[in-house]
């Protein structure tokens, strides 16, 4: 149907995207528009069995990381995350390698010959296509295990036609209130409703949150088993060191695990990584992996671990951190990391977000850090302006330069910082997508003079 994946990317773009506003879509009801979509092609969602991942903050990485440790242990695996930072191709993962364009025309080419047979038009949306598209892919590589990522809450997200047998619920916070809840019960309830029947789900909720209690509620309701993170999964020890990056130990509820090296030093990561490990123990314990499987996985190689515009380091003089951070718990988690890899450096950050986060609450976290901000802009309808952004960073006694488009924005920021300084690209992973496919040498920082580990 389609002769080139830009006609099928073209084709896309005139669909209901949620990702760019639920404002003038408003919200779905229910999955029957997807279900009905995925009957048409045959149902290939159903020939898939893996890991489901959810949650505020981390769920990317989580899925990533988790991809890739079934991946070093040799099982051909399927990986669809959301968004993407540059081509659409990289929600559409198979064995680390996104779809090539020939195979996401022919994908999405029959997924829009089915939607014709369903009759149901416009109902269908953008996100729906593409986790067809994805599922479909999966089902004729013939992959042994998937690892699904929300795209936005859970329980009405189109990925949540998948029956995972495992859920990943990272954690909970305020996110997207305008359509999953204002209080963080009702969010959880909407990112708890991945959770099948008879499952196993891993948790990174901190105990004693409002969310955690749901997700325990949910569990006993649906008879799935429950793993936390600081209960029946450990992070035993987390170190940076100069030329190794991060030594991350992780015990989960049957095994110990031996260190591996996570590339970099962005210590959060090592969060991501223990609740990837308890996906795959839960994979086994359901005998949905070989036992060993886990501790091959575990030998992967740093590199094979690396997560795209997660704390991802560009040049030296000055160097440029990229980190999709967009939450203000997540801003909180990358200072940490950056005061640990770049203790003496002055920062000044590149800074956009969509309107409806939490824009005050990073830029508090950014202001007694950052020597000065440079505001910039995100596509309407989501992306909060480069003023709304100015003068928010006023307030909190930052000092900013406001320029709305971002590579001027980026341009801007490394005149301002200097060769001594530290650029941070931050506030959405949109914009470090932007940043980064202008700027195609990221390496990871891991030894030098300025590492405080």
């Amino acid at each position: 149907m389609f002769a080139t994946w830009a006609e099928a990317e073209s084709f896309l773009r005139t669909r209901t995207d949620y990702e760019k506003g639920f404002r003038a879509h408003g919200w779905r009801q229910d999955l029957a528009p997807v279900r009905a979509l995925l009957a048409a092609l045959g149902s290939p969602h159903e020939r898939l069995r893996g890991v489901h991942v959810a949650g505020t903050k981390g769920k990317g990485s989580t899925a990533t990381l988790a991809a890739a440790l079934l991946g070093a242990a040799g099982i051909r695996t399927g990986l669809t995350v959301s968004p993407h930072l540059e081509r659409i191709h990289e929600r559409i993962v198979v064995d680390g390698r996104p779809i090539e364009d020939r195979r996401f025309a022919r994908a999405l080419g029959a997924v829009v010959e089915a939607l014709g047979r369903t009759g149901l038009g416009e109902a269908v949306t953008f996100f729906d296509l593409v986790t067809a598209a994805a599922f479909l892919h999966f089902a004729e590589a013939g992959v042994e295990r998937v690892v699904v990522e929300v795209g936005l809450g859970g329980r009405l997200d189109s990925t949540n036609v998948f029956r995972g047998e495992v859920a990943v619920v990272t954690n909970i916070g305020l996110e997207h209130v305008e359509v999953l809840g204002n209080t963080l019960e009702a969010i959880a309830a909407e990112k708890a409703g991945i959770v099948k029947e008879g499952t196993s789900v891993v948790t990174g909720i901190e105990e004693g949150s409002p969310a955690l209690s749901v997700l325990e509620r949910t569990c006993r309701e649906k008879g799935a088993t429950l793993r936390r993170l600081g209960a029946d999964l450990i992070l035993e020890g987390v170190r940076c060191e100069p030329g190794k990056g991060t030594l991350v130990r992780v015990r989960t509820w049957r095994r110990r695990l031996p260190e591996i090296r996570l590339p970099g030093l962005a210590r959060y990561q090592a969060t991501n990584l223990a609740l990837a490990a308890g996906a795959l123990e839960a994979l086994a314990e359901r005998g949905l992996l070989d036992g060993g499987a886990l501790e091959a996985g575990w030998r992967a190689r740093p590199e094979a671990l690396r997560v795209p515009g997660r704390f991802e380091v560009l040049g030296e003089n000055p160097p440029v951190v990229l980190d999709g951070a967009h939450t203000p718990e997540s801003v909180l988690l990358l200072l940490e990391s950056l005061a640990e890899a770049f203790p003496r450096r002055r920062l000044v950050v590149v800074f956009a977000a969509q309107a409806e986060k939490d824009l005050e609450g990073m830029l508090r976290r950014l202001a007694p850090r950052a020597d000065s901000v440079v505001a910039t802009s995100l596509p309407p309808p989501r992306g909060a302006t480069a003023e709304r952004i100015g003068m928010l960073s006023r307030r909190l006694g930052m000092r900013v330069e406001e320029e709305p488009e971002p590579l001027q924005a980026f341009d801007r920021g490394l005149a301002l910082v200097g060769p001594d300084g530290l650029l941070l690209v931050t506030g959405s992973l949109h914009l470090v997508g932007a940043i980064r496919a202008a700027r195609r040498e990221p390496r990871d920082v891991e030894s030098g003079e300025e590492l405080g580990c």
